[in-house]
């Protein structure tokens, strides 16, 4: 800051002495940091390129945009960021009509790192969905050698109650218990094609009274997972 005019200080130079670092990567000397962003503080995601031996001094510093990183999947020298809105977006309407319903932005990159510290974008697809993909890491599933598939769980619980009658006229129990729903939601991105990334389905797996989705484990084309699951049983 040059300050020999106190009323009017000029800014000069500037240091970075620190930034937000949420996962990390090694590929040959390099060091690959992201910066996942947040849409609460308009935070914009980011990535940076470090040498090992020296991971401050940084080399490449790219603005991802201002939709949060919630999955990422490095395959050998090319790595895929999934990144999502957390708030939606009226469809536009004609003038004077009512606003439409919500759709919430699902992005999909594939970065090159072949040339490091250099970055290049192979290609990415945005698509509007109509609810919102919950979780901040994502997993990358290969269903097949082209075809990567996203996995989202989420769990919405609720209080349930009942009454128990041991007479018609008097109440004499009154029983709450957890219910709710769980899933697990899957899109599914073909890496190679002649026009790119593209999007191929969004798939949302939603059961009631169970919990606890594991991660899936993809071979032969499926993807197998588990959860635990509740049964209730009535008054004898």
């Amino acid at each position: 800051m040059d300050a020999t005019d106190r009323d009017a200080p000029e800014l000069v130079s500037e240091l970075t002495l620190s930034w937000r670092v949420d996962e990390v990567f090694s590929l040959g000397d390099h060091v690959i940091q992201l910066a996942k962003g947040t849409q609460w503080n308009n935070e914009h995601a980011g990535l940076r390129i470090g040498n090992i031996g020296s991971d401050f001094n940084i080399l490449t510093d790219m603005d991802l945009g201002e939709l949060p990183i919630i999955g990422t999947e490095l395959r050998g020298e090319t790595l895929y960021l999934a990144q999502a809105s957390t708030t939606g977006v009226a469809l536009p309407v004609a003038e004077g009509e009512k606003p439409g319903p919500e759709t919430y932005a699902f992005l999909m990159r594939a970065l090159d790192l072949s040339q490091l510290p250099e970055v290049g974008i192979i290609d990415s697809v945005e698509v509007q969905l109509d609810e919102r993909v919950f979780g901040a890491d994502l997993q990358g599933l290969w269903v097949s050698e082209d075809t990567l598939v996203w996995q989202s769980s989420q769990e919405y619980w609720s209080w349930r109650g009942g009454i128990a009658f041991d007479d018609p006229a008097r109440a004499t129990d009154v029983a709450f218990w957890p219910g709710g729903s769980s899933g697990s939601r899957f899109l599914a991105f073909d890496t190679v094609t002649a026009d790119g990334v593209q999007f191929l389905s969004d798939f949302d797996l939603e059961l009631d009274n169970v919990w606890n989705f594991s991660s899936g484990f993809a071979s032969g084309g499926k993807i197998y997972l588990s959860y635990q699951k509740n049964e209730f049983e009535g008054p004898e």
